[in-house]
């Protein structure tokens, strides 16, 4: 083995040592006050448009990996003082009607390690960061949309109206047809 390589893997085990040892006394400082939160630093790069909610829940259980971003973690945790911001999840809830049924394309978006830092440290609820959005699903030549000055009206093609978004509540993140369902997708979010 060349000393180079050598000399890396001798680091890479001291810092992840050094990660073991400071996560005995390890506490997770959650920011939850939304408007304080700067998603600029997040190594994911997600950020997400419109209103989120703060909710608790118990961390899912997988496997703790001390992986160079974990170690990252644990080390800014332990030595600053900064407050950490909560995973993101997204809840999308198909609209039908009048019901709104949670979707299958909910989960997290962003946090796998801080939820397994958190699993870790035998946490029973973390705060997470819950975007929700409603995902409607029409008929592609049975549906109109017609823009207004401040809104998107939905109507069948008899004419009625089925939905009215106004622009100052409701961001419309995309309209597209699906090419496996043949049908036409929108995605909504309160803003």
């Amino acid at each position: 083995m060349d000393l180079v390589r050598l000399k890396r893997y001798i680091e890479e085990v001291n810092c992840q040592s050094e990660a073991l040892r400071l996560l005995k006394d390890l506490k997770i400082n959650w920011e939850t006050d939304i408007k304080k939160m700067d998603f600029s630093g997040l190594s994911s790069g997600v950020s997400m448009s419109g209103k989120p909610k703060i909710i608790y829940e118990k961390p899912y259980k997988d496997i703790f990996q001390l992986d160079g971003k974990m170690v990252d973690l644990i080390h800014f945790v332990a030595k600053t003082n900064n407050k950490i911001i909560p995973p993101f999840k997204v809840h999308y809830y198909n609209i039908q009607g009048k019901q709104r049924i949670l979707g299958d394309f909910s989960g997290y978006v962003d946090g796998f390690h801080r939820v397994q830092l958190a699993v870790k440290l035998n946490l029973e609820s973390i705060p997470v960061l819950l975007w929700e959005k409603e995902r409607y699903i029409f008929e592609p030549n049975e549906t109109e949309f017609v823009i207004n000055e401040n809104c998107l009206i939905v109507k069948n093609s008899r004419g009625k109206i089925l939905y009215e978004f106004d622009f100052s509540k409701k961001e419309v993140e995309t309209i597209l047809l699906n090419s496996l369902t043949n049908k036409i997708e929108m995605v909504v979010y309160d803003i």
